[in-house]
């Protein structure tokens, strides 16, 4: 594939293709045979022999070994130590070694799911029309990519193959094919119309299961069991002295206000405890990838990952059931995160049901982002929020048509939350209010303050949660998991009891705290004369709910950290909005007070909750637009816009001071997901050579080699670990050829031995027989079909910034670099990612291709991409309580 092809790339954003690209494509073509050569060639018997034989098979290189970069190609010769198929010991002690890197963050060999343009389907010595692969033709494959667990997708091929599909449907212009283009066509609004309303039902069932729960540890309805306390005491203004509702104290006739009291906490601990235990159970035992809000996986798997069974039917069940059980139970966790994981499960599993999605990756991954936009907009009430969050913090590959879906999507899910109306009030989500009051000049000081300690509150979470996270994954938390939640469930219960504020679930805390004052309000947070008291219980609740949601937030039950942030943020705000409420009232009449009147009160606390609110979320995630198009969906007022985009955007500015990157991309590179982000800019002076893997370290097959035989290349594999292999002419002049996916040499091995005409000392090749210098005297088989001979090359001078934007835009996996079409070394998105770390945490000057080999510094915030190295194929997730630890490389 040529840098042309970026038209079908991830991202339009690449415009003109950059001189240094180059494509193996332009080789010679005396290295190119016709492509009308029988896959069976049998030739006369001749006494010729070749003058470099096995050797030039299969080569690896010793860790000692040295070369010239000018004088790769050919000084690899004499370098590399070279394993014949016949000597399985031998090479079996050179595949053990430790072959170290010599550039920075360079690993051997990336992978690429190239698919065959044809199989095997010409017979013995019958002429065919072997097309080479490649993406971009219309011999395309004939059958689907199927990659493998913990892989990276080909964005640029699935791409193509889905405009193939659309340029074949178009051609058929008969009424059966309008049809099928039509029913084409319409899948994709099918797919995201029932997602919506799955979702709007799913959510709406959430919301009536766990507020009925939560409120059901404390009491019971006397005319209705299966009634939660709002809807059994809807005619009552104080839902604390409702006639209809009965404490479990007063069910067993405990008329002691103390006795009462006490057995009120231990029933209200003993069920939080048993709640969360329950939650967690379902999770470790029966669906491990339900744990946490899983936004940033979901986000990695939109960045092109493969995580299989995270967006599963038992996943959605279990991550259903334990997130009533988790936000019931009273745990700083919130619903809304989890909301967007199952956004994600039910879009997977409707477009499982479509051909057009089901054979392609890159095609489903439009159906998540739309998905990921419907979860928050039944989360937040927020269908436009939703969108912008789809766009500013989890998609990768958005394009106009996709942003269409997910309004859509959006909306279906909003109508169908609407129609259902699980709080019977007409409101999408319980905390939604409305304001009938103006805000002042002079607020606008408080504001920028509360912005300030948005983003100093949110960079706390982060790095403590960060810390925990680190702690609980050496410790003997990681085998305990339930232990972990029960002792933290436990934990909280103690302490949120004791303060009234925080004894309410977090939702219904955040609705009391944006409520504008008209009556006393809840526990009389409206109340002038208890001020101090408020004050005090709100500063106590910020507090504690930060260490709450910082060590909660990472556990194996599902929770979401959107609603927390929320909730601290309300907390603090509302305590400065209630102070200089009543600095105002105690000096009216001061000049900073101007431009109050009388008739109206002049501060609003429930607004300093809103934007407190927003301001630590932002904080957070460094979301912007989305969180302030989300709190303002909450209110439905313009006015209030200004005062939470300016508090947002000092908080974004106050968080970025201490880092760019929210919580879910820091949790991506903790636990090394290969995802390449695009908020950091690349500033250091390197070039491709610096960073790639150099062909000394590099496994290559010869293209034309006679020991190709089916058997040695199935010890090959049997004996090395790498995902692809780059296919050079020979070893001689290192020209390339193409890049040949294990995977896809594996199914070519396999069925080239299930043909009666092959046996195992038939010779394959790979080049169109270039470089033959004597007739052979088997029959050979031409693996050229399986061999991806357009590979994106750059030239070793590339700036490495141009490398990561190419990247970026076109969602590579690997790329080879040549020098005039011999091949110099490979680099792959787990290289980018280990240089980039490698950057961040060592002085600028001291990281280089030897400098880098002994810093030693990439496993701090890449933990697992060091530890898990030496099993590049068999990648796995972490058997841990909780955020599945990417292990294995899923290119090389």
């Amino acid at each position: 594939m040529t840098t042309a092809d970026n038209n079908h790339s991830p991202h339009h954003a690449a415009s003109t293709p950059d001189p240094l690209l180059q494509t193996s494509g332009r080789l010679s073509t005396d290295s190119v045979a016709s492509d009308d050569a029988p896959l069976i060639d049998r030739r006369p018997s001749t006494s010729a022999t070749r003058t470099r034989g096995a050797s030039e098979s299969y080569s690896f290189k010793h860790p000692g070994a040295s070369s010239s970069l000018a004088g790769a190609g050919r000084s690899h010769e004499a370098a590399a130590a070279r394993v014949n198929t016949s000597h399985l010991l031998a090479r079996r002690s050179i595949v053990g070694q430790s072959v170290r890197p010599t550039a920075p963050g360079s690993r051997p060999l990336a992978a690429s799911n190239a698919v065959p343009a044809q199989l095997f389907p010409t017979p013995p010595g019958a002429q065919s029309s072997v097309p080479a692969r490649n993406a971009g033709s219309s011999s395309a494959a004939v059958r689907r990519v199927v990659y493998n667990d913990f892989a990276t997708i080909d964005w640029t091929y699935d791409i193509a193959q889905a405009q193939l599909r659309q340029e074949a449907l178009r051609r058929n212009t008969t009424p059966l094919g309008v049809v099928g283009l039509v029913y084409d066509a319409a899948q994709a609004w099918i797919v995201i119309l029932v997602v919506g309303v799955m979702l709007g039902l799913i959510a709406s069932f959430i919301d009536i299961s766990y507020e009925w729960l939560s409120d059901f540890r404390i009491g019971y309805c006397q005319t209705g069991f299966y009634l939660n306390q709002r809807y059994c005491c809807w005619a009552e203004k104080d839902l604390a002295h409702c006639p209809q509702w009965i404490y479990w104290s007063q069910a067993i006739q405990i008329t002691s206000p103390a006795g009462a009291w006490v057995y009120q906490y231990l029933l209200y601990t003993l069920s939080s405890v048993l709640l969360a235990a329950i939650s967690a159970a379902l999770v470790v035992y029966y669906a491990p990838y339900a744990a946490s809000s899983g936004i940033s996986e979901i986000k990695t798997i939109l960045g092109g990952f493969i995580m299989r069974r995270f967006l599963g039917f038992q996943t959605l069940v279990i991550k259903t059931i334990g997130t009533v059980l988790a936000v019931a139970s009273g745990l700083c966790v919130g619903k809304e995160g989890s909301l967007v994981h199952i956004a994600g499960c039910c879009g997977n599993i409707v477009a499982r049901g479509f051909s057009k999605f089901r054979d392609n990756e890159a095609q489903r991954r439009q159906i998540l982002s739309a998905a990921s936009a419907a979860g928050i907009s039944v989360a937040f009430g927020s269908p436009i929020g939703g969108v912008l969050f789809s766009l500013e913090e989890v998609s990768y590959y958005f394009p106009a048509k996709t942003m269409w879906r997910s309004f859509f999507c959006a909306m279906i899910a909003s109508v169908t939350l609407k129609f259902v109306n699980p709080f019977r009030t007409g409101k999408l989500v319980a905390f939604q209010v409305t304001y009938d009051r103006a805000w002042h000049g002079f607020e606008l000081v408080f504001f920028i303050l509360i912005g300030a300690l948005g983003g100093l509150i949110g960079t706390a979470i982060i790095r403590m949660n960060l810390g925990v996270t680190q702690i609980r994954q050496r410790t003997w938390f990681r085998s305990h998991p339930i232990k972990e939640v029960v002792y933290i469930a436990a934990a909280t219960a103690l302490i949120n009891y004791l303060n009234v504020l925080m004894r309410v679930d977090t939702v219904e805390l955040v609705s009391n705290l944006f409520t504008e004052c008209k009556d006393l309000g809840y526990e009389g947070i409206c109340d002038p004369s208890l001020a101090t008291r408020t004050v005090a219980w709100l500063l106590v609740a910020a507090l504690c709910k930060v260490l709450f949601a910082a060590v909660t937030y990472g556990v194996s039950v599902p929770a979401g950290i959107l609603m927390p942030s929320m909730a601290i943020g309300a907390c603090f705000g509302r305590a400065i909005g209630i102070m200089v409420q009543v600095w105002q009232t105690a000096h009216p009449t001061a000049a900073i007070f101007s431009g109050c009147t009388t008739d109206v009160p002049c501060v609003t606390p429930g607004v300093y909750a809103l934007v407190g609110a927003a301001a630590v979320l932002a904080g957070v995630t460094r979301m912007t637009v989305t969180t302030v198009v989300v709190v303002f969906e909450l209110t439905g007022a313009l006015i209030y816009v200004l005062p939470i985009m300016l508090s947002v955007m000092v908080s974004k500015w106050v968080g970025d001071g201490f880092g760019k990157d929210g919580i879910f991309d820091r949790l991506i590179k903790f636990h090394g997901y290969p995802f390449l982000g695009t908020r950091e800019d690349y500033r250091p002076n390197y070039l491709a050579q610096d960073v790639m893997t150099r062909v000394q370290d590099l496994v290559m097959i010869a293209s034309a080699a006679t020991t190709n035989t089916l058997d040695g290349l199935d010890e090959f594999l049997e004996y090395t670990d790498y995902k692809g292999f780059p296919v050079v002419q020979s070893l001689d002049s290192m020209l390339l050829v193409g890049y040949l996916v294990r995977s896809e040499l594996r199914d070519a091995l396999t069925q080239a031995k299930s043909m009666v005409q092959y046996d195992g000392s038939t010779v394959a090749y790979f080049g169109h027989g270039a470089g033959l210098d004597h007739p052979v005297t088997t029959s050979y088989v031409d693996f050229r079909p399986w061999l991806d001979e357009t590979p994106i090359t750059m030239s070793h001078l590339t700036p490495m910034f141009t490398v990561i934007e190419t990247f970026r835009q076109m969602g590579l996996r690997y790329v080879l670099i040549t020098h005039h079409g011999c091949l110099l070394g490979l680099l792959t998105k787990k290289d980018i990612l280990r240089h980039l770390t490698a950057i961040q945490h060592s002085h600028p000057r001291s990281v280089g291709p030897s400098a880098h080999a002994e810093s030693g510094q990439l496993g701090s915030a890449y933990p697992t991409l060091e530890r898990y190295d030496p099993e590049p194929v068999s990648g796995q997730l972490s058997t841990g309580p909780r955020y599945a630890s990417f292990s294995g490389d899923e290119d090389e």
